[in-house]
């Protein structure tokens, strides 16, 4: 992969994980999640060299884990996928 489309994936990643940390904050007061035992990466303990597709699959992961914990998440993601699913180019949210 080219340097500028690995430093794009990087930066990519890592304001999608600041994000996911915003959403966190507002459900649960804090950045991490309520289970003391999530063991879900965060961009501060995220090492440089760890695989795009692997922080990826991560931040897929924690995701998830707020959508099953959190039903006003859920509602939210869901409304936006019913507001999106007219436009076939928009990328879908969704629980696997």
């Amino acid at each position: 992969m080219s340097n500028i489309a690995h430093d794009t994936a990087f930066e990519t990643l890592d304001a999608l994980e600041q994000r996911l940390q915003r959403v966190r904050f507002l459900l649960y007061g804090t950045s991490t999640a309520t289970d003391p035992d999530d063991n879900d990466k965060t961009s501060t303990d995220t090492p440089v060299t760890q695989s795009i597709a692997s922080r990826l699959q991560a931040l897929h992961s924690s995701l998830n884990s707020v959508l099953s914990d959190s039903k006003s998440a859920r509602d939210i993601v869901t409304l936006r996928n019913l507001c999106l699913s007219h436009d076939i180019s928009a990328t879908r949210l969704t629980l696997d």
